[in-house]
């Protein structure tokens, strides 16, 4: 559940309790990470401690400026820590508050908002990434989608690859995570409207243990659906 994601080594998708053990374990330098989005403040997903490792006292490896993005209440965590709140600057990290529907540009990447059906319908963000070549939806944690949200998916549309929620595997409902129905409902949605490019991955993620089976079951389960799974160190090239 503690998922993250790696793009062309510059631009980083949420950063958990794990992410520094986990990029050594794999043999991934994170030293080149100029953009984070964070998508929501559970700590699965932010772990803000994890910036202290930027500050000169605890490297020696030149890092460069580092601007993270989220909804409010993650960067108010920053604004409130007892230690980060007064070390940002030294540490070379700028904080931008971004909300639903919210439009930017972040050096090369073109990025659009989107609100998650996660944590009571506040404060959890979905987001597209593009780079005018490839554009990628990423969707954890969320239930199923409102169709306000479908609305913009459907306009951004195609996509070179798409991570979507599928926490709660075998339970049948659960408002702010999908299950196998809801996330197999999602995926024929997209195929249906064909807002998928011709081989792009949709990319199961984000489980939980107590409700899904061992990753060969999933496989089976989902593959058959045209559905990636993904696992620890998973790289895609698209």
């Amino acid at each position: 559940m503690r998922t993250a994601t790696l793009i062309n080594n510059d631009l980083l998708i949420d950063s958990g309790p794990d992410i520094v053990a986990s990029a050594q374990r794999l043999g991934i330098s994170l030293s080149s990470v100029e953009t984070l989005l964070v998508t929501h403040d559970h700590m699965d997903h932010w772990y803000p401690e994890n910036l202290i490792l930027r500050s000169r006292t605890f490297r020696s490896t030149p890092v460069p400026p580092l601007c993270i993005f989220g909804p409010e209440p993650v960067t108010r965590a920053l604004a409130e820590h007892p230690v980060w709140s007064e070390r940002l600057e030294e540490a070379g990290v700028s904080v931008k508050t971004v909300e639903p529907g919210q439009r930017w540009r972040n050096g090369r990447y073109d990025f659009t908002a989107l609100q998650a059906a996660h944590n009571g319908g506040e404060g959890a963000l979905l987001y597209i990434v593009a780079d005018g070549s490839k554009k990628l939806l990423y969707a954890t944690d969320t239930g199923p989608l409102s169709e306000k949200v479908w609305s913009i998916v459907a306009s951004a549309a195609p996509f070179d690859a798409v991570l979507m929620d599928e926490t709660m595997g075998e339970w049948e409902t659960w408002g702010e995570h999908q299950s196998f129905v809801t996330f197999l409902e999602a995926r024929q949605r997209f195929v249906e409207n064909a807002w998928m490019r011709d081989g792009a991955p949709f990319v199961a993620f984000h489980f939980s243990h107590h409700a899904n089976p061992p990753h060969a079951k999933l496989v089976a389960h989902l593959e058959p659906h045209g559905v990636t799974v993904a696992y620890d160190g998973l790289s895609l090239v698209l």
